[in-house]
């Protein structure tokens, strides 16, 4: 058993995680990482609060995303696939993906038994991050947040269902993110007939990102949008996989 508990983390360590999560390092950062059985022999406050907040914003942020992504599917599906990507064990591995256990607070009973790494504490946990996220920057924070960490789980529960990532809309969420130029798309074909193809690069912010190929515009489009949103995000968000577009 690991005897680094985290008090004994170092500050820039905390703020590395405060500047993933888009928040400033803090009491607001501290009680969000601090886990009831910690509360309890410390007299200090508790996240649940927070957690609760946490919960709130966090529906509301995917609930958000996929109605944008997905306008036409209907309300079952939208609701189950919410599910999915709301649910304890997501946020789990969100939570080990930004190595949260290793700043939890726990009490020493909690601690010992490894609650640094249980899915119920991880999870607990990340709700009370998100809270602290909506606390400081409201729901804007909290669907970039949903954006840069949920985005993957929104993408492998949307596959599941037979539902395709919009690049071309996710590459469009991102330039207005980020307040870049673009995108502007341009075309070259050949071939003749049913044997025709299509090529299509993107200028975003003054660069060009493909070319992509395909057997119609549309599709070529779609490639070309991709290669320029993983390029792009891999700047702003270490490469997190996005939200699936309808």
């Amino acid at each position: 058993m690991s005897v680094n508990r985290p008090e004994r983390f170092a500050s820039t360590e905390r703020a590395e995680l405060a500047r993933a999560l888009g928040i400033e390092p803090g009491a607001l950062l501290e009680q969000a990482l601090t886990h009831r059985s910690y509360a309890r022999e410390h007299g200090v406050a508790a996240n649940g609060t927070l957690v609760s907040l946490g919960g709130a914003a966090l529906s509301m942020g995917v609930a958000e995303f996929l109605y944008r992504g997905f306008p036409d599917l209907e309300e079952d599906l939208l609701s189950r696939m919410r599910g999915a990507v709301v649910s304890a064990q997501v946020r789990a591995e969100v939570a080990r993906s930004l190595k949260v256990g290793d700043h939890i607070r726990l009490g020493n009973g909690e601690w010992m038994s490894g609650g640094q790494d249980k899915d119920s504490v991880l999870a607990e946990a990340m709700l009370g991050l998100i809270g602290a996220v909506y606390r400081q920057g409201g729901m804007e924070k909290v669907s970039s947040l949903v954006h840069r960490y949920f985005g993957v789980h929104i993408e492998q529960s949307s596959a599941r269902r037979g539902v395709a990532v919009d690049w071309k809309t996710e590459l469009q969420l991102l330039v207005s993110r980020e307040k870049l130029d673009g995108p502007r798309y341009r075309f070259e074909e050949y071939g003749a007939g049913h044997q025709r193809r299509y090529s299509a690069w993107v200028v975003v912010g003054g660069s060009e990102y493909g070319p992509g190929e395909g057997g119609s515009k549309k599709q070529a489009e779609q490639h070309a949008a991709e290669a320029a949103w993983r390029a792009l995000d891999s700047g702003f968000s270490g490469g997190a996989e996005p939200a699936a577009g309808g």
